[in-house]
């Protein structure tokens, strides 16, 4: 989060972003190289971190997240399903910060206009860090065959964004 000139707290528009572009990226089959990043030059660096650790892993990702909910990633609203992705992703790669990647997470679902999906998102992230401690998701996700770990095409991420 970013300090404001009035002392409240406003998202790292990064973190939505990365949301947005993956839900284009996963609904219309769209290459990350060939959509837009929005925002300045900080702003744009971070939010294709976040969409390049997502498409690195989103197959372990969704494991992940089935692990800590009954529903399975089709049932979930791609949007939100998204937020939880990019949470996850963050997380993973840097466990120091899991209460500000939950909190933005929460946050991204309520200006991305999911507000009902907020607990849900804090519920599944919470879940998962109580099924797994984060420097352990590596472990659960080799356990994956890797046919589903790797499902994914290069060209899809590596020249993401």
């Amino acid at each position: 989060m970013v300090k404001s000139e009035d002392n409240a707290y406003r998202l790292d528009p990064a973190r939505k972003e990365a949301a947005h572009i993956l839900t284009r990226i996963f609904s219309s089959s769209a290459y990350a190289n060939r959509i837009s990043v929005n925002g300045d030059q900080p702003s744009r660096a971070r939010t294709t971190y976040l969409v390049r650790a997502v498409l690195r892993r989103y197959r372990c990702i969704d494991h992940l997240i089935h692990q800590a909910t009954s529903k399975h990633s089709p049932k979930i609203d791609p949007v939100v399903l998204n937020i939880l992705r990019v949470a996850v992703a963050e997380i993973w790669d840097d466990p120091t910060i899991v209460f500000a990647a939950v909190d933005n997470a929460v946050e991204s679902s309520r200006l991305l206009g999911k507000k009902r999906a907020a607990p849900f998102i804090n519920g599944v992230l919470r879940g998962l860090l109580r099924l797994h401690h984060a420097d352990k998701w590596q472990t659960v996700a080799d356990k994956l065959p890797a046919a589903e770990r790797f499902n994914i095409s290069d060209d899809l991420w590596h020249d993401a964004v």
